[in-house]
């Protein structure tokens, strides 16, 4: 009797995907490129149709996600300076002082952690503000075609 083939099995899906999805033309597309939430499907309906503010729109919100990035690298900081508030004010502050090395630890553990804290506040409020331009190039376009409107679809699997 032969072994149970490895082709037969099947790969499962990603559980927790979430994926956006649009509606034109009673077509269900979808909305992001294969390999970011970036909205990139949207550009070819758009340069078709020649809708410049929806273009521009969405050059907005791909810039705004590529620049948060950075407040993940702020984060990062923020967490190695937290972690590593003892140690630097070990090797920097006399061992003859130590309330002074006590001190120093203190504010570097607390400036760590406000780093982080601030920088993932920032990044979520801005990501969540920019939705706005995904939608308002949607919105720009459906006025300017409104015989071929665009709607957005919301799949989420679990």
């Amino acid at each position: 009797m032969a072994p149970p083939s490895l082709t037969a099995r099947k790969i499962p899906d990603n559980p927790f995907r979430c994926d956006r999805l649009i509606q034109f033309r009673g077509k269900t597309l979808p909305c992001d490129s294969a390999l970011r939430r970036d909205g990139e499907s949207l550009r070819a309906i758009f340069e078709k149709a020649k809708a410049t503010s929806s273009i521009e729109e969405l050059d907005a919100y791909q810039t705004g996600r590529s620049q948060v990035r950075y407040s993940a690298y702020v984060g990062t900081a923020g967490l190695l300076i937290a972690a590593t508030g003892g140690v630097l004010a070990n090797i920097f502050i006399d061992s003859s002082r130590p309330t002074a090395r006590q001190d120093t630890a203190k504010v570097l553990r607390f400036s760590g952690i406000g780093l982080t804290v601030g920088s993932v506040i920032f990044g979520l409020s801005a990501l969540r503000s920019n939705e706005s331009h995904l939608q308002n190039a949607i919105i720009q376009y459906n006025a300017s075609q409104p015989d071929k409107p665009i709607s957005i679809l919301f799949k989420s699997d679990f």
